[in-house]
């Protein structure tokens, strides 16, 4: 499973933390955009 956030959305990105995601840096593989992407273990 993986989730993506926009690079100001601090408070997704640090759920997606919380819940156990692991960060994987930035993308640009979804929405045409550039991303954060997070990763379920």
């Amino acid at each position: 499973m993986v989730a993506v956030t926009y690079p100001g959305n601090l408070p997704s990105q640090r759920l997606a933390e919380r819940i156990g995601m692991r960060r994987l840096g930035t993308t640009g593989a979804y929405y045409n955009a550039a991303l954060e992407l997070f990763e379920a273990p």
